[in-house]
């Protein structure tokens, strides 16, 4: 995908839209963010004791893709419920669909931290799913600040360039998906191809 002189997107054959590809890249980049909390029980010190509270139960496999693909399946329906811009230079909505969905995912993320850790395939998940979303999220941040920058600025050529770059940061997403697929998290697969 490249922006035109005027700020238009021309999108090459099977790339995402402008209006998919800001979602999607968003939502999947933030997917992530901090999944790497401890499984382990947590300890408090109080008036010179330790109080040590119970780890949650572990989850069976089911119950984690229930609980998991129902946590995604909400997050991509809320992500798709963002204004969506129609080209780059409809700035308000480009920095209203971004913003929101670094808003949505706050609680995503607080899910992810306490399933992942309970799933009989922690180690997995974290490997194929966690580590390389991370990884992804580091490029995400940095491109997403440029193209919120660049929009505060009003220039759609360089919003369009932005675009671009986003799309690059998320580069595993087709990898991510289809393991998420194969392992049984359909929503979130759902989620990370939005």
């Amino acid at each position: 995908m490249t922006a035109t002189p005027n700020g238009d997107l021309a999108v090459a054959a099977g790339q995402k839209s402008f209006v998919g590809l800001v979602a999607a890249v968003a939502a999947t980049g933030v997917l992530v963010a901090g999944c790497s909390g401890s499984a382990g029980p947590k300890s408090t010190a109080t008036s010179g004791s330790t109080v040590t509270s119970p780890s949650p139960a572990a989850l069976s496999k089911a119950d984690f893709l229930t609980q998991m693909n129902a946590v995604c399946s909400e997050v991509n329906d809320a992500t798709n419920k963002l204004p969506q811009p129609a080209s780059p230079s409809d700035f308000a909505t480009v920095i209203a669909n971004l913003g929101g969905t670094e808003k949505l995912f706050d609680p995503f993320l607080a899910k992810v931290d306490a399933l992942v850790p309970r799933s009989p395939d922690s180690a997995q998940l974290q490997a194929k799913w966690v580590t390389p979303e991370k990884a992804e999220l580091s490029r995400f941040r940095a491109a997403a600040d440029t193209v919120i920058a660049d929009a505060r600025a009003g220039d759609a050529t360089k919003v369009g360039q932005d675009i671009n770059a986003l799309g690059e940061a998320n580069s595993n997403s087709a990898a991510i998906a289809s393991y998420l697929t194969s392992y049984g998290l359909t929503g979130c697969a759902a989620l990370e191809q939005n």
